[in-house]
């Protein structure tokens, strides 16, 4: 499947390659060049990898209320928060972020998980007064990414970006079209998704990318992206976490809210958190060198097996690879020193505290 950008980013000189089941750009102009505008400037970037269902009714509130992680009635309108769906017993269905509006709330996440996030939120409607659709009118996203987000982005619009918290939205123009902003953390440093109508989506991007040339806006792949994720420490459906984990191994705290009552899942998340620790749980790892291992590279201490890693990288701002995995609740601690084998050789490593940077 192609994104709806492809031939923008086709004609900008994309190499590209699947993600998530779209044909997403994965280089540009050369990989630091990306990650330098990422990291100093500000970039554009495919988020069509991602995808929003609607949630509208009388009682769309209480409902979610009742199925997500974190507390949706407390969200004000042109504010979202991160959350979990579970599984009755706790495991993931899909980790998103909901965003309120005046008469619905849209769920947002990996797009390779809304049909099977839609059926399973559909069992648990009875006689509520609650219907899920697809957010036809903000079904794509772009996204503008670096220190100079905000400014390169503002140029396109009707108006100026006010000081947005993450999670939070506008309403704005391009060109006439009606887009939805929105600050969602997609590495160290200010992003802005623009979610906007498929059919409009190509005209809008293109509209950033010449209004932003004057602030020296450039096109980001997703081997830049990925580096950046990685540096910032946000797990990903499907590649860091999936349905057999549980949401506080996977460090999704953020997203849960352990006063608001019960959810579906509510019991086994309490109990882990009274407990006070899981048997496994996503860490960071600092690895001497620059040789970055492959996703599944087994991690060991003290002699034995001890996790994997989920994804990984090398970081030109930590001059080292860099990478995220589970390990056994005896090595979560910063510092504690274990071994990635990757093609047959063993490499040093150190478990760090995340975000390895703000």
């Amino acid at each position: 499947m192609q994104s709806p950008f492809h031939e923008i980013w086709a004609g900008m000189g994309a190499a590209f390659a699947p993600v998530g089941g779209i044909e997403l750009p994965r280089q540009f102009r050369g990989f630091r060049t990306e990650y330098d505008a990422l990291a100093t400037g500000a970039a554009a970037a495919d988020r069509s990898y991602r995808g929003r269902l609607r949630v509208t009714g009388k009682d769309r509130a209480s409902f979610l209320q009742n199925m997500l992680t974190n507390d949706v009635k407390a969200i004000a309108t042109g504010a979202g928060v991160p959350a979990a769906f579970l599984t009755r017993q706790g495991k993931l269905v899909t980790d998103l972020v909901v965003f309120r509006l005046d008469d619905s709330y849209v769920l947002e996440m990996e797009r390779e998980r809304l049909g099977a996030t839609r059926e399973s939120l559909s069992r648990y409607v009875v006689s509520e007064d609650v219907t899920l659709e697809d957010d036809s009118d903000f079904a794509v996203a772009f996204s503008v990414d670096g220190p100079e987000a905000a400014e390169a982005l503002s140029r396109s619009l009707d108006e100026a970006l006010p000081a947005l918290a993450p999670y939070h939205w506008v309403f704005r123009r391009i060109s006439g079209t009606r887009v939805r902003v929105a600050f969602v953390p997609h590495g160290p440093c200010p992003s802005f998704d623009v979610q906007v109508a498929e059919t409009a989506a190509p005209r809008a991007l293109a509209e950033v990318l010449q209004a932003g040339g004057s602030v020296g806006i450039v096109p980001a792949g997703f081997l830049a992206l990925e580096t950046r994720r990685v540096e910032a420490g946000i797990p990903q459906f499907g590649v860091d976490m999936d349905e057999s984990h549980l949401p506080l191994e996977a460090r999704l705290d953020a997203g849960i809210s352990f006063n608001k009552g019960c959810y579906i899942g509510q019991e086994y998340v309490a109990r882990l958190a009274h407990r006070g620790h899981v048997n496994r749980k996503l860490v960071g790892l600092s690895i001497a060198g620059e040789k970055v291992p492959e996703p599944k590279s087994p991690v060991s201490g003290a002699g034995a097996a001890v996790g994997h890693v989920t994804s990984s990288a090398f970081s030109p701002s930590l001059g080292c690879a860099i990478a995220l995995g589970y390990v056994h609740r005896d090595f979560m601690e910063p510092g504690s020193e274990v071994s990635i084998e990757s093609g047959g050789t063993p490499s040093p490593a150190r478990v760090s505290a995340l975000p390895f940077l703000s």
